[in-house]
Order: structure tokens, then sequence, then C-alpha cells
């Protein structure tokens, strides 16, 4: 036990400027906590939950909303093939929007509730949190009153094009947090109309090449008549 505590302490200063952890316990397989390194708020943070992961002996990732939203991610662990306690992780959500943000370019937003309808499957949720501002909630705010296709929506916005997608997430204990990519496809969108055009055109141009070369090869015979 010993040990272990001191390899977890190891790595928490990692953990908390490096990947954005704000909180780590270590509990035994009671749940009792034996350590708690960084924000104390977080300390008894849904034990039952760490529990089901110690239990099913594999990681498990939550979302909560109380007085913050953030991720609990737990992970049992164990020597010998004998359980010996359960690591918890604790990040907030602007970590996890500003890694989603990096990763795919995209403003995010995190959205709380069911999915009611699979044509508009935002229509019910609690908008949690945003990047990107204003503009972001308003094109969600249209997002909610549209048709929805396979998770995901293009809609035009102040002379834009926007796509939004919605990211299900699979979590423990029931919990209906999801996150929302809102990505600017315009001049993407502009560069198929751009090929589209194109390919129209080269096509009526091979079309007129086509009719002007049998006109040529008819023409001697229509003389003759």
């Amino acid at each position: 036990g010993g040990g272990l505590l001191q390899a977890v302490q190891a790595v928490v200063p990692e953990l908390n400027f490096a990947q954005g952890i704000v909180t780590v316990i270590f509990r035994d397989t009671r749940q009792e906590a034996l350590a708690v390194w960084g924000d104390t708020r977080y300390a008894d943070l849904n034990i039952p939950f760490a529990g089901l992961s110690a239990s099913h002996e594999i990681p498990k990732i939550q979302f909560i909303c109380k007085q913050a939203c953030v991720q609990q991610i737990a992970i049992p662990i164990s020597h010998l093939g004998q359980r010996i306690g359960t690591v918890v992780l604790v990040s907030t959500l602007d970590r996890i929007q500003s890694d989603l943000h990096k990763l795919d370019k995209s403003e995010v937003a995190v959205l709380n509730g069911s999915i009611q309808d699979k044509d508009s499957p935002i229509a019910k949720m609690r908008l949690v949190s945003s990047s990107g501002g204003q503009l972001i909630r308003d094109i969600l705010d249209s997002a909610r009153k549209s048709v929805w296709r396979e998770g995901r929506i293009q809609l035009e916005y102040a002379g834009q094009v926007y796509q939004v997608q919605l990211i299900y997430s699979q979590q423990a204990g029931g919990s209906q947090m999801h996150f929302a990519l809102i990505q600017n496809i315009t001049s993407v969108m502009q560069s198929i109309d751009s090929k589209v055009q194109q390919s129209i055109f080269m096509g009526l141009l091979v079309l007129c090449s086509a009719l002007l070369l049998l006109y040529m090869m008819l023409r001697p015979t229509m003389l003759r008549f």
C-alpha cells in the first residue's frame, strides 16, 4: 500500500500540470480515501462510482454537474490478481473542451440531458458550457429547431455554413452529458461547389467537342445531299 501511494504521488504533479487533472484520490478496497492530492473539494465525489469500477475491475468514466461540472475517471488497481485500491482522477470540463478544440479544430459545447428524438437530439438538452462565445450559443439554438441526420447537421448562419456533430458519451452511473462539436465548413463547401462547377463545365466542354467532331465527320456526307 505504501509503495503504491508513493508511486501515485510521484506522478501527481505531471497529471496536474500536463494532463489537466485537478484532483487525484487514492481509495482502498472499502473505498475510504487514503490520500487526496489537488483540489480537496472533489475528495468525496460520488464514492459509490469508484466502488463500481473496482468491483467490475475496469476503468469507468462519469461526468458530474453539482457546484461545477467535472469528469471523473476511476481506475481499479490490482496486484497479483487481488484488488488493492482505486485511483480516481478528476478533471474540469474546461480542460476537456480545450483538448477537443485542439484535436478537432472545432468549437466545443457541453450539453446535459437525454435524447428524446433522434431527428432533434439536443432539443431538450441544457447547455452547460461552450467555447466560441455567443455565436456558438446562437448556432446551437438554431440546431435545436432543425432536423438532424445521423447525429449531425449542417446549417447556414450569418452567411456562413456550420456543421454541428453530437458525440454520444457512454458513461457509468446514468450520466447524460454529451459534447457537441461546431465547425465552420464554409470554405470546404465553397471548394466543393467550385469543383462541382468545374466538373459541369468540363462535361459541357467535352459534350460540345464531341458534337463538333460528329458534325465535322458528317458534314461531307451532308453536302452530297
